[in-house]
């Protein structure tokens, strides 16, 4: 007999893997040798650029699993529907 698992479907109504479906994505951190063409490259795609700075400190090192770290990084969001930027 088999235990229901609370948030996955019964056995055989959908696909096995359905259950996993990915519902919400708050962070996806790249790694890039030119961030300026990352940046434009991801503009392109539709998303759009919030700002760019640079990060450190102890929370960054921490963060990473380094000593020192500066990094350069840009944020970029989806557009939505409620976005007017176009």
């Amino acid at each position: 007999m088999a235990i229901a698992q609370p948030g996955r479907p019964e056995s055989g109504s959908l696909p096995s893997n359905a259950w996993l479906a990915i519902q919400r994505m708050e962070h996806v951190g790249i790694v890039v040798d030119d961030l300026a063409a990352a940046t434009e490259f991801f503009v392109e795609l539709g998303l759009v650029l919030q700002g760019e700075g640079t990060v450190e400190g102890r929370w960054v090192d921490r963060g990473v699993g380094l000593e020192g770290v500066r990094a350069d990084i840009a944020s970029c969001k989806l557009r939505t529907a409620t976005d007017d930027s176009s």
